[in-house]
């Protein structure tokens, strides 16, 4: 299970993911923390990428 917190709704939520989808997302968590532990915050759109 995924934990959200807080999602748009400021509102926990729990995702079912599969276990090798949740091993991908460890991997890439670990790889983007800063030194503070913390995930730095993303764009959720790259006018780079548009099509």
């Amino acid at each position: 299970m995924l934990h959200v917190a807080p999602s748009k709704t400021d509102a926990e939520r729990l995702l079912v993911i599969s276990p090798e989808l949740a091993d991908v997302l460890s991997t890439l968590i670990c790889r983007i923390r800063d030194q503070g532990g913390s995930v730095p915050l993303v764009m959720s759109y790259d006018v780079q990428e548009r099509t």
